[in-house]
């Protein structure tokens, strides 16, 4: 099973988003690893999805200033846990200003809420696992019917982009600690 791996600088290595094709997403636990959504309507990229949505604007403000804005508008297919506005209202500001002080922290936990592929939320909540760009997994679970990833719930699924889809999290991925 391959996926993606980090650079030095907490961003992809070449042959990651910046550098072709990504290989499937490593998951474990599921019988769905390497298969991938057929999209539905292409309504641009990821990033395009972002710009479009106010509610994603602190994720999209923190993807401009960490110059990675091209690699999730790129070929993908990518699969992106986004937090709201409000969860990151729910991160310390202290906490927040540190990750946005430095460049490596900041690229580290963009990439930590984006897995390679392009996997719906019904492929998800089979998996126990997936193994985001950073290379760090993130976990997967069901609890009733919300799909729940490192304990954040999904709370709109399946917004599918040109080069990927969106599942929105109500709460931010911190990635964990090196």
């Amino acid at each position: 099973m391959l996926g993606a791996v980090a650079s030095a600088d907490g961003g992809p290595r070449p042959g990651g988003p910046a550098g072709g094709r990504i290989p499937a997403a490593q998951v474990t636990g599921g019988s769905v690893a390497g298969r991938r959504v057929a999209g539905g309507g292409c309504g641009g990229t990821l990033v395009d999805a972002l710009a479009r949505t106010p509610q994603f604007s602190v994720f999209l403000a923190q993807v401009r200033q960490a110059g990675i804005a091209g690699d999730l508008g790129g070929r993908g297919p990518y699969t992106l846990f986004v937090p709201t506005n409000r969860a990151f209202a729910r991160v310390s500001a202290r906490r927040l200003r540190s990750i946005e002080s430095s460049p490596r922290q900041l690229r580290r936990l963009l990439w930590y809420h984006v897995v390679p592929g392009k996997w719906s939320a019904t492929q998800a909540k089979q998996l126990t696992s997936a193994q985001t760009v950073t290379g760090d997994k993130v976990s997967m679970s069901v609890v009733g019917s919300a799909l729940k990833v490192n304990g954040a719930t999904v709370r709109q699924a399946d917004i599918h982009t040109c080069n990927g889809v969106i599942h929105v999290v109500d709460a931010v991925l911190l990635p964990p600690a090196q």
